[in-house]
This record gives C-alpha cells, structure tokens and sequence, in this order.
C-alpha cells in the first residue's frame, strides 16, 4: 500500500520526476529483499540498506557505496518532497562514497519528525557490476522448467466504454504478474485427457481470476488476510471456468476457455468500504503434453471499489495527499472494466522436451540468516539448529550440514504452505491450527535431531534452546522436572508470563497499526527484561546456580 501511494502522491509530480531524472539514478527494490537478504554480496547491500530503515518500506536515498544517506517515509507537503531531494543532494557532495563516515539520516515525516540517526557500520562493501557466473538474480528467483509466467493488464472504463487517461492511480490501471505451478499444469492435462468439455478446478479457476482487481495491488479482494492486518474480507460468490476442445494437433491441442467470476469484499483496509468485481471471461489455453504452453484471457465486466468512504483526513481537511501516504486517498471507483492476461513459460524451458529444469528446492539455496530466524520465531526455539552460527558451533560435519540444509528447506516449504492455506481458514480457528502445525513441526525436528546428532551434539544444542529462551525455559516440563520447580513456583511463573503478556499484547498491536516495529522493540524488550528479573527472583540458590551451570558455555548468535 505505501508504495503505491508513493507512486501516486510522490512521483507522480511532474516537478519531482524532473528533478529525479536529473539528479538521481532510480531504482525499486522489493521489500522482501532489504527486509530478508540473500547471503551473497548483493544480499549484503541489501543489508546494508535495510540496517537503516525506520519500516519495512520507505523512500531511500544512497551514495556509490550504497551507504544510506536519508530515508522518509512521509512528508509534510508537496513541497517537502523537491526538498528531501535537494537535501540528499547536498549530502551526496558531501558523501559521495565510503571515503568518510556518514549516518543515515531517518524521518518519520520529513522535515517535521526526524529519527534518531543510525551510524556508519565502517564496512566497505563491494559493489559488483553484474551477477557471478551461475547466480541468478535474487529478484527473479529460479523457477522449475516449465513454469508458466502471466501478465495482467487492467484498465477503468469511462462512461464511453474507452479506457480512462489517468494511469497514474491504482485504480484506473494496474499491471501485475503471477505464475502457473507445473503441478498445476499437470493436474489440468490429466483432466483434459478424456474430455472434450469439462469445468477446470477451482484452485486454477480462482488462480487465475484472483488477480484481476483495480486498487491496492498487493490487498487482494477474494483473499482474507490475518485477523491482525490490514484485511479484504472477500467471499466468491462465483468462480467457474470451463474448457472446450478447439483444434487438435499433432503436438498440441487448443482449448477455448469461458468463465464467470465474482468477488463480493468488506474492505478494512485504511478505512471501511467495499471492493466487488463482477467479470466474464474468455480465452485459449494450449497443452503441449502435460505442460500449458500459451495462455490468453481475456475479461470485462464491473468494478466496484469504494475505499475510506465517509472518515479519510483528505476528506476533512485541504492538505496534500503526499501528507497522508501510508493512508492512500479515498477512492470512489464504480465503472466498467477490462482485463487481459498472456502467459508463456518462463525463458529457459526447453518447448521440444518435457523434462524439468533442477527445482531450485532440490538444489544449493541461499538462505539468508534472517530467513533462518524468521524460521525460529514463527515455530519455535528448537528450530535455532537451523542457524549457521549454532551449525558451526556444533562441529557438523560436512554431510550432517547437508542433512539439516535439506530439512530446513523442506521445514521453510511446508511452512509456507501452511500460512497460505491458514489465511483461507476461520479467524477462530486459526489459533488451534497454528498450535497443532507447531506441536507436530517440534515433534518431526525432534525426530530428525535424534536421528542425525550424535549425543553431545544434542546436548549443546540443548544448551543453545535454553539460551535463546532464557528463564522463560522455566515453561518447559524438562526444565521443570531437572529444577525441581514446586506447583507453587509453577503458578507465580505462570502469572507472571500472563502479566508480562498484556502488556507486550498492546505494543505489538500499536506497531502493526503504525508499522514502527524498530520503536516499539526496545520497550518489548525492556518489559521482557523486567519480567526476567521476576522469574529469576522465583528460584532458590540451589535452583539459580544449577541452571547456570544448563546453560553452558554462551553463544551469541548476534540478535
């Protein structure tokens, strides 16, 4: 969302596009990359760039080095924006690369809410001028052969029937891209092999309708989101499209497609509202054996999306919208609509064979050491064999770092399978899901641990869970039993837990509404730290000085 509204509210300016095309060298990095880097050197500048950041997304500034000059997340006016630029300009004369030391300025609001500055890390980072030979790009991840690669293209409708001039806002044009899975392919050529009419699945159906939306391109209206974001409450209330044998050849065959679809949402996002799309479709789909070789939709119908309707500032007050960015503009959109979709596969499929290209899940993978404890803070302590440091500290030998490589990509898959599928399930549910995902992981990692660590490997990696967790250990019913934690010290560490519970609970849900997770970290951590003091006072001397001696040498992982 902030993005977009960037694009609209910032450079949209005619004055800011000059400026930028005079002074600066644009560039768009995906979020995910300056959040979760690669470990590779352009990963580390990606890090590099992301050590600084206020959010998860902003407007950056960088010199040669790639060391970060400022950042803004918003501005006070229209005018603020040619002046964050001039402003950048002068600091890159003065800092056009790593010869001197220079913080990172941040601004919450530029000028009016400046950050506390972040200083130079003092490394020098190399700045490669091209990919090494055999590495792909890590904005274009590799793609198993045979992928299929679509483009959408949609466009708002005048009262004319023509498409209207503004491509500037979201929800007069979007463009977007998403791909069909060669299981998806496989599974479509087994249905088509006695039929010549037949209705397509609904997880390709809604594949391939779920995209066609104007607006927030990344708030899609037929997906709900979790309870504690920003949300599409979307309900199909049709989805359907069917296949009809055109032409057989002596290779391929062509079928024509026909479709109906229709979302109906509640939009949460920045404020209440609708967004409904009502669309037909049709179109061709060529199979080549069981692999989808050309795909052409088509779609039009009507599109409803009504955002902020009654309580946007931009409604109440005469300001810029740049003012207001993380809030977007209130949209009053009811109008016809026109959507297309092409699709081939990806560049380096092979059309005369139906072999596959090495799945990039089968083969070496780069998994940064964010992503590693993203891993651990999503399913728990335990999974922190997965970090490098704790791998190096344990002494693996070469073949049990490939076995653990192995279980941790396929841990990181299932995962995300789970979380997609989760978002599909009740809010009342999803809590007793999430437990019993989590119950079951712990019980294959454990599996795995026993099978492949030899005995005093599994007891240093014991020592590492209790590190990470700290006295909070004291929830583990080892831990209590090696203690002897009494049922009374069970209870005042329980209410304790709870305590410190309601109050971490408001500063997490205060974050995600403001997406300031850096400022509200330390105060995390402060009543964590606060807590801890409690739970240490619960243990006797006896107690304190034996799970000293649990813990074991320390590892700092460098969190």
């Amino acid at each position: 969302m902030f993005a977009g509204a960037a694009r609209e509210a910032v450079f949209s300016k005619p004055e800011v596009i000059r400026k930028v095309n005079a002074e600066f060298i644009a560039v768009a990095l995906k979020a995910a990359l300056v959040n979760n880097p690669p470990n590779n050197e352009e990963g580390r500048l990606y890090g590099e760039i992301g050590r600084s950041k206020p959010a998860p997304q902003g407007i950056c500034v960088v010199n040669s080095a790639v060391k970060v000059l400022d950042w803004a997340l918003m501005f006070d006016e229209n005018k603020s924006v040619l002046d964050f630029l001039d402003h950048a300009s002068k600091r890159f004369a003065e800092y056009p690369d790593a010869k001197k030391p220079v913080a990172a300025e941040r601004y919450m609001k530029y000028p009016s809410n400046k950050l506390e500055d972040v200083e130079d890390s003092g490394k020098v980072l190399p700045v490669p001028d091209h990919h090494a030979a055999g590495k792909h790009c890590p904005g274009t991840p590799p793609m198993r052969r045979g992928t299929v690669l679509a483009r959408l293209f949609g466009r708002a409708l005048d009262k004319d029937g023509k498409p209207m001039k503004d491509t500037i806002r979201q929800e007069h044009y979007v463009e977007d891209r998403f791909h069909v899975p060669v299981e998806a392919q496989e599974k479509l050529a087994k249905s088509l092999v006695e039929n010549n009419r037949l209705r397509l699945g609904d997880d390709l159906a809604q594949l391939l309708m779920s995209h066609a939306y104007l607006g927030q391109i990344d708030v899609q209206p037929c997906v709900c989101m979790a309870k504690d974001r920003a949300e599409n409450r979307g309900e199909w209330k049709r989805c359907e499209f069917w296949a009809q044998k055109a032409e057989a050849g002596k290779e391929t065959a062509l079928w024509r497609i026909e479709g109906e679809s229709e979302v109906v949402s509640e939009l949460a996002i920045t404020s209440h509202g609708v967004h409904n799309v009502k669309l037909t479709w049709e179109g061709f789909i060529e199979m080549k054996g069981n692999r989808m070789t050309r795909l052409l939709l088509a779609a039009g119908g009507s599109e409803k999306l009504q955002s902020s309707k009654d309580d946007h500032p931009l409604k109440r007050e005469t300001r810029d919208a740049v003012s207001f960015l993380p809030g977007g503009h209130p949209i009053p959109l009811e109008c016809p609509v026109r959507y297309g979709i092409i699709g081939e596969p990806i560049a380096d499929v092979a059309p005369a064979s139906d072999a596959v290209t090495e799945d990039p899940m089968d083969g070496p993978m780069e998994v940064p050491e964010e992503a590693r404890r993203h891993v651990v803070e999503a399913l728990g302590t335990p999974f922190i064999l997965f970090r490098e440091k704790v791998q190096k500290e344990l002494k693996l030998k070469d073949e049990q770092v490939k076995e653990v490589d192995e279980q941790m990509k396929k841990t990181v898959q299932e995962t995300q399978q789970f979380f997609q599928k989760l978002q599909e399930t009740d809010e009342d549910k999803r809590p007793k899901e999430m437990h019993e995902y989590r119950q079951k992981a712990h019980e294959k990692l454990a599996e795995f641990v026993k099978k492949t660590l030899k005995e005093d490997q599994r007891k240093r990696l014991r020592q590492f869970e209790l590190q990470h967790d700290g006295l909070f250990a004291l929830g583990r019913q080892d831990v209590q039993d090696e203690l002897k934690i009494s049922d009374e010290q069970k209870k005042k560490f329980m209410d304790l837990v709870h305590e410190m519970e309601k109050k971490i609970q408001p500063l997490i849900q205060e974050a995600q509404e403001k997406g300031t997770p850096d400022e509200i970290r330390p105060q995390v951590m402060k009543t964590r730290k606060e807590h801890k003091g409690k739970i240490e006072a619960l243990l006797t001397d006896a107690q304190k000085k034996q799970w000293k001696e649990m813990l074991g040498k320390p590892l700092d992982l460098g969190d």
